[in-house]
């Protein structure tokens, strides 16, 4: 589940077309249903992820803040369930288990606050950033759970300071999270495996986790890594991007915006290798697998439509010239018949399309528009619940208001 956070048409200040509003659930546009998700301990619902297990949804907001001690705020996790993607419940932030400790705000770089959640053999697993003491800077933590309510941490000393996971995915053997992690001279790739979302591995990479320098943004940096994981028979395909690195020897930066699609593929999930993916202007953004077809897409900017890239092995790679169309790529998934991509367009509407192989793409039914008094898209994720899509949506307006919109997965 990857999750993908769009702050995508915030600064165009874009109105989202709007209808009745929907408080409760409610019959919308063809067979989808839309309902808006309580808040969480009484402030704005901020939902930026969703996972499905075989019993029901977990819904994962980055944070909740209350009061301040100077700089600092009391930080909790924004958690919902829901047993049918329609009618969602608060987790209580006091007792689940999740400790995030203490937030800081600052103008750029990681945050404490919920990153990820995914579904596996062992419940469901959250990747965050937690700061257990006011004097701790903050560090990669996973939980787990069996139904999404109480949560057992995990030791986090795998995940090193400088990590920067964005990835996960549950897989038939487990859980991976993917990212990079900053070193001193240059980023590199990395890849973290656990057989149970507790204990976690630092995976190698036979031809290298280089993915060459950092740009140069005025504050902090960025860099190429692992965008996107998906389960691939035994082992697994990861996607993401390599910046150029500076020719000059005594920079750690690169060029600003030479950055080109990347893949990687693993038999196991701890050893992995260089994929053939083609030359492309911009990262491989998100990947998704249904038997042997691998299909991702190349994303040049959040609001330009994705060109995809189909794989019958994951190694070797060629572009589709069926693409969806109308809008950014926010989510990309396999169902049981075929592919589902989730697009935002620049005016705020959501759209689904359909592909049974990836090559060629049908728009579905229409989605619902969100209620009246929303007027920006913040964020939104999609997951796929037994024969349901189930996709959040956080938009803004009177504060920030967050729905899920649920329909069939097929057709």
């Amino acid at each position: 589940m990857r999750h993908v956070v769009l702050a995508l048409i915030l600064a165009l200040g874009l109105a989202v077309p709007v209808g009745a509003a929907a408080a409760d659930p409610s019959p919308a546009t063809g067979a989808w249903t839309i309902a808006e998700l309580p808040p969480v301990a009484g402030t704005d619902a901020n939902v930026h992820d969703v996972a499905a297990g075989p019993d029901g949804l977990v819904a994962i907001g980055a944070r909740i803040t209350s009061g301040s001690d100077g700089p600092l705020f009391p930080a909790a996790p924004e958690l919902w369930t829901s047993a049918d993607g329609i009618t969602w419940t608060p987790v209580d932030p006091e007792g689940s288990g999740v400790v995030l400790g203490w937030y800081r705000p600052v103008l750029s770089g990681p945050e404490v606050g919920l990153i990820a959640v995914t579904h596996g053999p062992s419940g469901f697993v959250l990747v965050g950033r937690s700061a257990p003491s006011r004097s701790s800077a903050p560090r990669i933590s996973t939980w787990r759970s069996v139904d999404g309510i109480a949560w057992d941490a995990a030791t986090p000393e795998v995940f090193p300071p400088a990590a920067r996971p964005g990835a996960l995915v549950g897989t038939p053997t487990g859980y991976l999270a993917g990212g990079v992690v900053y070193g001193r001279r240059a980023p590199l790739a990395a890849v973290w495996v656990s057989a149970d979302g507790l204990r976690w591995t630092r995976a190698t990479a036979e031809e290298g986790f280089g993915v060459g320098g950092y740009i140069d943004t005025m504050e902090d940096p960025a860099s190429g890594g692992i965008r996107s994981l998906a389960p691939y028979g035994d082992g697994a395909i990861a996607t993401g991007l390599t910046c150029f690195p500076s020719f000059d020897k005594e920079s750690i930066w690169a060029w600003s915006g030479a950055c080109w699609g990347t893949a990687w593929r693993s038999e196991d999930g701890l050893r992995w290798s260089a994929s053939e993916a083609p030359q492309t202007h911009g990262e491989i953004g998100q990947v998704a697998t249904l038997g042997t077809r691998v299909v991702a897409t190349v994303v040049v900017c959040h609001t330009c439509p994705p060109a995809i890239l189909v794989s019958d092995d994951g190694a070797a790679w060629s572009f589709a010239y069926g693409a969806p169309v109308g809008g950014g790529l926010v989510e990309l998934l396999a169902t049981g018949d075929g592919f589902r991509a989730l697009l935002l367009s620049g005016d705020g509407t959501l759209a689904v399309w359909a592909s049974p192989d990836g090559s060629d793409w049908t728009e579905m039914a229409p989605l619902p528009p969100l209620p009246a008094g929303t007027t920006a898209v913040r964020q939104a994720a999609m997951t796929a619940s037994g024969e349901q899509l189930v996709i959040v949506v956080a938009a803004e307006g009177d504060g920030i208001r967050s729905f899920a919109i649920t329909g069939p997965a097929g057709g």
